[in-house]
């Protein structure tokens, strides 16, 4: 049911208008997507995900329980939520990551927040980022590219970890 996932996007009141009105824009996308309904039915432990403001948390599910749409969710929460935010959205391979999280983040993303970011099926995005008008940055990394790209992560404000590292 979609509502539940609406309701783990609402904006806490602390938001300013602009902020509230992206939060409703994601909202419209969300329940326009009737053919996602099934992956955005938040349960319980994805609606703590999103609404925890923990520095760290573990999310651990079997296959198929939408660890990868709440990750997705909750970046797309936090680059709202804080313009000029950058986060890392880290799977095991590029591939994967263009299977699952990449392809995820292209359904979810409300379009008219991307200032920089053109995604395809076959190659996910073309320079691994996804920049918002608000200055959110998204940067799609892999485990196989080695800790130097790890440089600079104490700018991060998010880093989801997508299946075993």
């Amino acid at each position: 049911m979609m509502t539940q996932a609406t309701t783990a996007m609402a904006p806490p009141p602390r938001l300013n208008a602009k902020a509230r009105e992206q939060l409703a824009e994601v909202d419209e996308i969300l329940n326009a997507r009737p053919d996602l309904a099934h992956t955005l039915t938040a349960n319980p432990k994805q609606k703590r995900l999103l609404a925890s403001n923990a520095r760290i948390i573990f999310y651990v599910g079997p296959n198929k329980m939408g660890k990868s749409t709440a990750q997705v969710l909750k970046a797309i929460k936090i680059g709202i939520q804080e313009p000029g935010s950058i986060i890392w959205l880290c799977s095991e391979t590029f591939d994967t990551s263009r299977g699952t999280q990449q392809r995820v983040f292209s359904e979810l993303c409300p379009p008219q927040f991307v200032a920089h970011g053109v995604y395809k099926p076959q190659s996910g995005y073309h320079d691994k980022t996804v920049v918002w008008h608000n200055g959110t940055e998204f940067h799609f990394m892999s485990y196989d590219a080695g800790f130097e790209v790890a440089q600079g992560a104490q700018k991060v404000r998010f880093i989801g970890l997508d299946e075993e590292p």
